[in-house]
């Protein structure tokens, strides 16, 4: 009797959290964070007014960096 090869681990997808910690070094979300990213995690759209040093960007930046592919982003400037 043949005995199967183990079963290759399927890589689980990185976690917001996981991501906040290992790519950019923080251990929690500022407020309205994690709803905006958990929203665009769910396939939702999402349009977010924050002020300057809120973390808009990280709001972008960490679903982008769970999802397979390309992320296409659009941020109107201002002038």
């Amino acid at each position: 009797m043949s005995s199967l090869p183990p079963s290759p681990k399927i890589p689980e997808k990185p976690t917001a959290l996981s991501v906040l910690n290992s790519v950019f070094g923080y251990q929690s979300f500022r407020k309205g964070q994690e709803e905006v990213i958990n929203t665009t995690l769910n396939g939702q759209d999402s349009l977010v007014v924050m002020a300057t040093g809120n973390g808009k960007s990280l709001c972008y930046q960490i679903p982008a960096l769970c999802f397979d592919g390309l992320t296409l982003v659009i941020s109107p400037s201002f002038h």
